[in-house]
């Protein structure tokens, strides 16, 4: 081999290192291994299920307690009606009581000095009847003022009364607040953990699948790393490529804030936008055996699972939020193969907010999207976001 060979086959042999690097053997996994995840997926959703039926019932004692309160306020609030009316039919007493009083003393009081009464005091046929006539207009004139003296008091009464009733009424509608945040804090977890129901279930069903197809194939026993036998039936490749003819990256691996629930959460892949365009095509990456499709997920959409056996190892490459699905379960597909549509912000998908494709890639045979790698280590993109490519393969 001459010397200009050599070097031309080891800078391939490097640039295809470089292009495509790819982690160490993954941990061998047997079917018995995941039969007892399964087992241990089913008692997460016996306890999502548990906490599921707990939420509700702090949301209907919290609903009842809401209900209450709004009685409470009302009844409060009738109170304060009455209180105000009784104040004013007081207030009235009072002012015609005064006038009466007022009356009295006009026509009865002493008009000069000490020395001369009223009339009606003269009036008295003798020193007996004066002394009478005179009690009884001190009698009058005490009871009134006295009488003034209590419906002054019950009005003060009635004035705290109504305070109170206030205080009480502003309490309430305090409580009334936090209580319609408590509902919404609690109906936005019954919302999470619907999805987290729902999420496990999938990933029984799929894993169920994954269990059959390898079972049904007659390749893998239960002792039997699944990882190894599966390489058996699954056509091999030597790389990814792009799961898609042009596009850009629109969202990447990792932590982000998520673009619907607004909230941080781990992206376990990576998003790539193609201008809106709903049904343009998706490929497999790389051929492989389809292991498990999901339909119309509440958040992920339609879903399709691809097992790969590349240079000897085994992945998962998962694509979400697909339009329509073209493949079976079990079906081998290669690297032109069309598996589905662009998809996203379908009505029943709710992590989306339009048309895109998310992209996983997983160490190993799995139904799960736990564990993902970061796609850029598989395909190469363009730097950063929004930057396009133009067919599957080109390197940038």
């Amino acid at each position: 081999m001459s010397k200009y060979i050599k070097i031309i086959f080891l800078s391939c042999f490097v640039l295809a290192n470089v292009f495509f690097t790819y982690p160490t053997a993954t941990k061998a996994k047997t079917l018995k291994d995941i039969y007892n995840e399964l087992n241990e997926l089913q008692e997460d959703i016996n306890a999502t299920a548990a906490e599921k039926q707990l939420t509700q019932s702090e949301i209907n004692n919290a609903n009842n307690e809401v209900k209450k309160v709004a009685e409470e306020i009302t009844k409060v609030g009738e109170d304060i009606i009455k209180a105000q009316d009784e104040i004013k039919k007081l207030n009235k007493d009072i002012e015609e009581k005064q006038k009466e009083t007022k009356e009295i003393i006009k026509q009865f009081q002493i008009s000069q000095g000490e020395s001369e009464h009223l009339e009606y005091i003269f009036g008295a046929k003798d020193i007996t009847d004066f002394i009478h006539r005179n009690a009884v207009v001190e009698r009058l004139t005490t009871y009134n003022k006295e009488l003034v003296e209590q419906m002054n008091s019950w009005i003060e009464e009635q004035k705290q009364l109504q305070i109170d009733l206030a205080n009480k009424e502003e309490s309430l509608a305090k409580k009334q607040k936090e209580l319609r945040e408590l509902l919404a804090k609690l109906g936005k977890k019954q919302e999470a953990l619907e999805e987290q129901y729902l999420s496990i279930a999938e990933e029984i069903k799929s894993t169920n699948d994954m269990i059959k197809l390898y079972e049904s194939l007659g390749t893998c026993g239960l002792d039997d790393d699944i990882n190894v036998c599966a390489r058996n039936i699954i056509p091999p490749d030597t790389a990814f490529w792009r799961p898609l003819d042009r596009g850009y990256v629109t969202s990447e691996w990792g932590w982000r804030i998520h673009p619907t629930k607004n909230t941080k959460s781990f992206h376990s892949g990576i998003d790539l936008g193609n201008g809106g365009n709903t049904g343009a095509p998706v490929y497999a990456s790389a051929n492989g055996k389809v292991s498990h499709i999901i339909y119309r997920s509440s958040c992920g959409g339609n879903m399709v699972f691809i097992n790969h056996n590349i240079k000897g190892k085994s992945y998962t490459t998962a694509y979400l939020h697909l339009h329509a699905i073209n493949v079976k379960l079990k079906e081998n597909v290669t690297k032109n193969t069309v598996i589905g549509t662009v998809g996203g912000g379908e009505s029943y998908d709710k992590c989306t907010t339009g048309p895109h494709l998310h992209f996983s890639v997983m160490q190993g045979i799995t139904a799960s999207l736990s564990g993902s790698d970061n796609p850029r280590g598989y395909i190469n993109l363009p730097a950063g976001k929004y930057n396009y490519f133009y067919n599957r393969t080109t390197r940038y």
